[in-house]
């Protein structure tokens, strides 16, 4: 199954194609010998779930289709974690774990912007499932900033979206009722991760 699989992500396919492709992935890693199958440097799925998201090939698909396929890569990155030295998400040198940070940057800020154009509190179950998305990509890209060295590194392409979306991220998840202990220190690393990217000579104390 896994060698046609990359024929299903590749920039020709329509958005529809590809959702149901990350859906049936999210299906396949739970079984642990599948998962690693993933990454592979020769095809990566990865890589090219990565690649299709930040490019959005698909100009027919409707922004409510990006946003659902790039919530439903972020659950597929959260069940694959992070923290696992034989995560497919960081446990090889293949290229996707040097875009995994960019691609997560640029799908939060993204998911960020939707929400701060709807105003007010989440009311719909899609505005929901937004903050849900926010929250789970805030815990992996804090995993990330722990274990990969050159985070801040892999945070410069896209350094102006970070930069524009931490503070606001952080203001929205702090404001809500059940945020966890877990989500605010995962915030406050990251806002100096923000700090330290900007001014890599800064003292932050």
């Amino acid at each position: 199954m896994f060698p046609v699989l990359p024929q299903c992500l590749c920039p020709e396919m329509p958005l529809p194609s590809v959702l149901l492709t990350v859906e049936l992935l999210s299906l396949l890693v739970d079984h642990e010998k599948l998962a690693p199958q993933l990454c592979s440097h020769s095809g990566c799925l990865l890589l090219l779930l990565y690649m299709y998201i930040t490019s959005r090939p698909d100009q027919v698909a409707s922004d409510t289709q990006w946003l659902r396929l790039e919530q439903e890569a972020v659950w597929l990155l959260a069940k694959l974690g992070v923290q696992s030295p034989s995560s497919p998400v960081t446990g090889s040198n293949c290229q996707c774990n040097m875009e995994v940070v960019r691609v997560l940057t640029v799908m939060l800020h993204r998911q960020w912007l939707t929400l701060r154009r709807a105003g007010g509190a989440p009311r719909t179950e899609q505005q929901k499932r937004t903050v849900r998305c926010l929250r789970d990509t805030v815990l992996l890209l804090h995993g990330l900033s722990q274990k990969d060295k050159l985070f801040t590194v892999h945070c410069v392409e896209v350094l102006h979206q970070y930069d524009q979306v931490m503070p606001g991220v952080s203001m929205l998840i702090r404001g809500l009722p059940d945020v966890t202990d877990c989500e605010e220190a995962a915030l406050d690393d990251l806002c100096a991760t923000e700090t330290d990217v900007d001014d890599p000579d800064m003292d932050c104390g």
